[in-house]
């Protein structure tokens, strides 16, 4: 390495002796670049290495308590936690050492190098994977997700990665702080994305929210995963795609059509793909209120099982006489039980029809009255809907103003993105009807998968 440091303690002294962040920036980060980039493989094990036997990281304070007085030094250190995890054999390292560095590490040093927090990321879930507890993992990458973006409405490459990890090992609510915040910023500056990256975050986070019983909220996911941009159908794609549909027939009875934006690839693959087929017809059985044949489809099927969709699937069918009694409702203002236990398939369970509606009106599915006489009378919807106050009224209007602006922002950003242009022009002349191949992306099965929570 003519001209530039031959081992890791040159490099240590580089890092020492850049005090400012303009040295950072501008001689180390350089540095550290040319050598990684120039020697991959040798790079990487001399970074994660150590010295004589010591290791560097501990004796900068990182696992001692002394992560503090290793922030000024940030970038060194991730560029050597980052290699030393993505190492088949690493050095052992502590888990308070990889704690201690996302807790303290500095945030402006860190966006400098996003490569290096994405393979920190997927490092730090290899590391806990090869000490047999995966859950480990979860608090470092909390503190890297929430401390790393400019602010929480940043995708970054640790999303994807640290939602679907709380999916395979089923911390399901651990997603939630992270979930709850709208995506409204894309920075490729400071976040080493990739198009799947957006895929699986939603995916994933639509599978955390649907094992949570919050089907809204995994439908608007799953539907942000159907409907990104794309000239090939997604492998991810038309995976949420299935689920969205069942998470609809959940919620409504009926499947919607996904947004006109949505890539015609995504809608043939759904529609065309063999794999897809078992879901058509049970769509067009719950649809037409045939439960006989929803419930032997269901049954009979083994690509529900297969998709790990078997809870959603037995979701709906649990679901059918809320949603029959529901649609009486559209008819009818009111009816006797026994009229309604005809009507859902229930003639011969009066008390099962009578503890039904009961249960939809205390979670507040319908809004009706049972009378003495066995009748039930339908009302009005409005006692169910939450009246929004002005100040909520006129705090959603700024959101949503802030978030088209920033949508616009990056629509011109991308339209001006040379990149982008050429790849949808390759993928527009290459035609068909192919699937990128991102199969390998998807969460790994464990025995049970973490989708039968769903």
């Amino acid at each position: 390495m003519s001209g530039q440091p031959s081992n890791l303690g040159d490099i240590l002294a580089i890092v020492h002796s850049c005090q400012s962040f303009n040295a950072v920036a501008n001689q180390l980060l350089p540095t550290l670049r040319s050598i990684v980039w120039n020697h991959t493989v040798q790079a990487e094990s001399m970074l994660g290495g150590l010295i004589d036997g010591a290791d560097p990281l501990l004796n900068m304070g990182l696992g001692t308590g002394g992560g503090r007085q290793a922030a000024p030094y940030t970038l060194g250190t991730l560029y050597m936690l980052s290699a030393r995890l993505g190492m088949a054999s690493p050095p052992d390292t502590t888990y308070q050492t990889i704690v201690e560095w996302c807790a303290t590490f500095e945030p402006h040093q860190a966006r400098l190098a996003s490569d290096r927090v994405g393979k920190l990321a997927k490092g730090i879930v290899r590391w806990a994977e090869q000490h047999g507890q995966p859950e480990d993992a979860l608090e470092p990458l909390r503190l890297l997700i929430t401390r790393y973006p400019p602010s929480p409405g940043y995708l970054t490459s640790v999303h994807p990665v640290f939602v679907q990890l709380c999916c395979t090992t089923r911390h399901f609510p651990l997603a939630l702080p992270i979930l709850s915040v709208p995506i409204y910023e894309i920075d490729k500056e400071i976040c080493d994305l990739h198009y799947t990256d957006n895929l699986l975050y939603h995916y994933c986070g639509g599978v955390a929210l649907g094992a949570l019983k919050r089907y809204s909220e995994a439908a608007e996911f799953f539907e942000v995963t159907v409907s990104s941009p794309s000239t090939v159908a997604s492998a991810i794609q038309v995976e949420a795609y299935k689920k969205l549909a069942l998470i609809q027939l959940i919620l409504y009875g009926k499947t919607t059509p996904p947004p006109k934006y949505t890539s015609p690839a995504v809608s043939r693959a759904f529609r065309n793909s063999s794999g897809t087929q078992p879901y058509l017809k049970f769509i067009n059985a719950v649809e037409v209120a045939d439960r006989e044949a929803a419930r032997k489809l269901a049954k009979d099927v083994e690509g529900f099982q297969t998709d790990n969709n078997m809870g959603l699937v037995q979701q709906v069918l649990d679901r059918l006489p809320w949603l029959a009694v529901k649609k009486l409702k559209e008819t009818y203002m009111k009816l006797s039980l026994e009229e309604i236990g005809r009507e859902i398939g229930l003639s011969d369970d009066p008390k099962g029809v009578r503890t039904l509606i009961v249960d939809m009106i205390a979670v507040g599915e319908l809004s009706a009255s049972i009378h003495p006489d066995g009748t039930v009378s339908f009302e009005g919807e409005s006692a169910l809907l939450p009246q929004p106050s002005r100040i909520q009224i006129e705090s959603a209007l700024v959101q949503a103003r802030e978030a088209v602006e920033a949508l616009t922002a990056l629509d011109r950003t991308i339209g001006r993105s040379r990149d982008y242009i050429q790849k949808a022009l390759h993928q527009r002349d290459s035609g068909g009807m192919g699937w990128q191949d991102e199969e390998s992306m998807m969460p790994p099965m464990r025995g049970e998968s973490w989708e039968d929570n769903l």
